[in-house]
């Protein structure tokens, strides 16, 4: 049920202890009886090389570059704990006072970036205006470390801290847009495949869709449109039926209850 590395049809160390990592979690959660977890694409790159394989499938040797996730901006080395923790927590692998430093450090960027958004300071480029110093902080020439000058009631902070900061204000804009765009793709993952689906019954499909959908059998909308082949007509025709079935179980609800 649970495998890895190359029977999975991946090449080197790092993928195979990626795969390995997730069996072997979920081999524990399954035999202590608890559902097994997954990553997405948007939690980091094992979780885009996990996806890979179950839709897009393996002709050649999987090597898991950074190329291939397409939310790159989201999946930086320097906010690897800020993504991935809060699971590891949940899993038990992360001790009180590991835990507790994590919490302390978050809030403290999250105020320090709340706080730096108050602050209103004259623009060096037109002194008419103000700006906040969390927008002068999305300037390249500007570093947090250069406004400090302007905000003399700023409290010494970690360089952990700082570096957030500066990063998730000078990105802003950026992370924002995609961050956009990933709320749209949970949307759609959140709109779940039941297991039993019979695909090949649905005759609006294209014989593509049909014959990639029963062989991969997604788990949500949005796996089933990641799938090659699979079109955006393919998944639209999915949705009405999936709504349509969903309509139908309410009715069928609602006549036990009535009974």
């Amino acid at each position: 049920m649970l495998l890895a590395g190359q029977i999975n049809g991946t090449s080197g160390y790092e993928e195979a202890a990626g795969q390995g990592l997730i069996a072997g979690i979920n081999a524990a959660r399954i035999a202590a009886d608890n559902d097994p977890i997954t990553l997405d694409r948007t939690q980091g790159y094992i979780g885009v090389m996990i996806d890979d394989i179950v839709t897009k499938g393996v002709d050649e040797p999987y090597r898991l570059l950074t190329s291939r996730a397409e939310h790159r901006l989201l999946l930086r080395h320097d906010n690897a704990d800020l993504r991935l923790m809060p699971l590891g927590r949940q899993l038990g692998l992360i001790a009180d006072g590991h835990w507790d430093t994590f919490l302390a450090k978050r809030q403290a960027i999250e105020m320090e970036i709340a706080r730096l958004r108050t602050i209103r300071v004259p623009d060096a480029n037109n002194e008419s205006r103000h700006l906040s110093i969390a927008e002068l902080l999305a300037r390249p020439e500007v570093t947090y470390a250069s406004t400090a000058d302007v905000d003399p009631d700023r409290r010494p902070l970690p360089a952990e801290v700082t570096e957030q900061v500066e990063i998730q204000l000078r990105y802003g804009g950026y992370i924002g847009r995609q961050q956009t765009h990933l709320d749209r793709i949970a949307a759609s993952d959140a709109q779940r495949i039941p297991e039993d689906t019979d695909f090949r019954s649905i005759g609006a499909l294209s014989n593509e869709g049909r014959d990639k959908l029963s062989r991969v059998r997604p788990r949500s909308i949005g796996q089933a449109s990641r799938i090659p082949g699979v079109t955006p007509a393919d998944v639209s025709v999915l949705m009405v039926v999936l709504a349509a079935r969903s309509r139908e179980m309410g009715r069928d609800d609602a006549d036990d209850d009535g009974e």
